[in-house]
């Protein structure tokens, strides 16, 4: 019976343990204090990035890096550089701000959003792309030489994400990105939002 027990306890620990390592384990917990009851909140989990570089895993979100060395891997409108992926996974239809308008950017910034198919090979824009966010980030590091990325207000229907940050004309740097839900916009107030609207200035910063 001894034997019996322990072998049964020996296959229920080994199996345990093969579904733990399929496991991903959620992000963003938080502890609301209540009445006489504490709530417990958390995202789901991320897992792979699949063609990301970086999982958003919680909201908000943020994060410092640099794109030195980071490969041209992702088609921005305009020019390219270097660039650096975000995977944003979205459940249900969600308005979001995206901005590089920190002191830590020191370079002139690109945004992007794209989708891609499961095997990388098929981004596709969703049409949303800033290189020089003027409006809504005036006071930046002068080293940058011009107004950090931003888009405002995008709405995105669910299904996996990916947010590029590149650079103009090849341009390569440090940047701190923030993404949070949009609280209080009117979409209609922000544009500078697709290549449209970006075109012009980026033919005259070509031409200089």
């Amino acid at each position: 019976m001894r034997k019996k027990l322990s072998t049964i306890s020996f296959f229920m620990i080994i199996s345990a343990s093969i579904y733990a390592q399929d496991l991903c384990p959620a992000n963003g917990i938080d502890v609301f204090g209540g009445d006489m009851q504490n709530i417990v909140s958390w995202g789901e989990p991320v897992g792979d990035v699949a063609c990301g570089d970086f999982p958003v895993n919680e909201m908000p979100f943020s994060h410092q890096y640099s794109n030195v060395g980071m490969g041209d891997d992702w088609l921005v409108q305009g020019s390219q550089g270097e660039d650096v992926a975000y995977t944003l996974n979205v459940d249900e239809a969600t308005t979001y701000d995206f901005t590089l308008c920190f002191d830590y950017t020191d370079y002139d910034t690109k945004i992007e959003i794209f989708t891609n198919n499961p095997e990388c090979t098929s981004p596709v824009s969703t049409g949303n792309y800033n290189d020089d966010d003027g409006a809504n980030c005036t006071n930046y590091n002068p080293d940058a030489g011009y107004p950090p990325s931003g888009l405002w207000a995008v709405t995105l229907q669910p299904g996996q994400y990916y947010v590029v940050v590149d650079g103009f004309a090849g341009g390569t740097g440090n940047y701190e990105i923030s993404i949070s839900l949009t609280g209080g916009r009117d979409d209609e107030e922000y544009t500078g939002n697709t290549i449209k609207d970006a075109w012009p200035l980026e033919q005259v910063k070509m031409a200089e």
